[in-house]
């Protein structure tokens, strides 16, 4: 037996999420030039460490987007509300976005920090790596053809699936501390020093 196909409106734009993607555009853009060009240069690490100022919000919004990816996928699941197939599939997307700036980020900023661009025994590098891959599958499902509540089934089981690397990804540097270039947490360990 085989569902009916989703009843997807013809576009899910109101002048709220049109004025809300405006401020999202215009925050990361600033974000990107105060980053990059009014940031001060560290004593260690020169010009190198504005990437930072990228990379690591890029890594927050990867985690944020796939989560509600996650949520919307289990929303899916539960009450087959096309609505929530609309927030996940949306937040992959913005996540997929910025995972991917995160990984380009991360190797531009390696190379002059760590001599590298690219450094298979971190443990941080792969797992987001294999986030960003499986996410890219995520959106290759929602691609195929066929029956769209199948597909949008089939999606939020990978899209489930994914989310569960992101807390391996957050902690793997406290649980690999051996094993990984990234620095442990210093924001939350409560033991910041000047």
């Amino acid at each position: 037996m085989t569902n009916p196909p989703l009843d997807l409106p013809a576009h899910t734009g109101s002048r709220t999420t049109r004025v809300l993607g405006a401020a999202v555009l215009v925050g990361v853009v600033t974000m990107i030039l105060l980053g990059f060009f009014v940031a001060p240069e560290d004593d260690l690490m020169a010009d190198s460490v504005r990437m930072i100022f990228v990379h690591v919000p890029s890594a927050i919004l990867t985690y944020v987007a796939f989560s509600v990816t996650a949520v919307g996928s289990v929303m899916w699941l539960w009450k087959r509300s096309v609505w929530w197939d609309i927030v996940a599939h949306s937040s992959a997307e913005i996540g997929v976005v910025f995972c991917g700036l995160t990984l380009i980020t991360g190797s531009i900023w390696g190379r002059p920090t760590w001599n590298t661009y690219w450094e298979w025994g971190d443990v941080r590098l792969v797992t987001t790596l294999i986030l960003f891959v499986m996410m890219i599958g995520y959106l290759a499902v929602r691609s195929m053809g066929g029956d769209e509540s199948a597909v949008a089934t089939r999606a939020a089981v990978v899209g489930i699936i994914a989310a569960i690397n992101i807390p391996i990804i957050n902690r793997s540097v406290e649980w690999w501390a051996d094993r990984t270039l990234h620095q442990q947490s210093s924001i939350t360990d409560g033991k910041l020093e000047d």
